[in-house]
């Protein structure tokens, strides 16, 4: 007569740990506000000014929201382009999320950490491309001539100096503790974390 033995080990414990940290972690995408400061251009802000009708004044962050949103009292019509700009690049990281998923339960984290960081920079980069490439609500013809006295000929939306475009980042965040992954002029503090 044979016997078979076996022993079942319970990896249950060892899982859930695993699933717990990856849920515990973000990527997010944006303009963090506490750099939200507007990045000089070369003639050192010259003739930029609030915008008028808001309280908003030379904040990035800010300025991205009214422009993401509109404000009728300032009127400016809404010209979505973060979420979209990062529902450009869905076909793109929806893969890397899966593999920094089959990372994770696998308890490699610095796996899970450097697909984090490859989704964050692609969204990254698909925002401010979104914001080059989409079509807005042209910009109305006050707003023109403003930017020709300013010797301006561009006549795209959102982007006249590229400050804002550029104050676009990523951050990864654990456990509420957010780690910036490029310094951006204005304040804050930043590490370095891609190689």
């Amino acid at each position: 007569m044979i016997v078979e033995a076996s022993t079942v080990i319970n990896n249950l414990p060892e899982v859930e740990r695993l699933v717990r940290n990856l849920t515990e972690q973000s990527v997010l995408v944006g303009i963090p506000e506490q750099t939200a400061g507007r990045m000089k251009n070369p003639q050192g802000n010259k003739g930029v000014k609030p915008l008028t009708g808001t309280n908003i004044g030379d904040n990035n962050a800010a300025i991205s929201y009214i422009l993401n949103h509109g404000s009728p009292a300032a009127g400016i019509p809404p010209r979505p382009h973060l979420v979209p700009g990062i529902q450009a690049a869905i076909n793109l990281i929806v893969p890397i999320l899966r593999s920094v998923g089959e990372a994770a339960l696998r308890g490699q984290q610095q796996a899970v950490d450097k697909g984090l960081h490859k989704v964050g920079l692609i969204c990254q980069a698909s925002v401010r491309r979104y914001m080059t490439t989409a079509q807005f609500v042209p910009l109305a013809e006050a707003t023109l001539r403003a930017r020709r006295r300013r010797g301006h000929k561009s006549t795209r939306p959102l982007i006249e100096f590229g400050r804002l475009r550029q104050a676009y980042t990523y951050a990864l965040e654990k456990k509420n503790v957010r780690t910036y992954t490029q310094p951006v002029e204005g304040g804050g503090e930043f590490s370095k974390l891609i190689k």
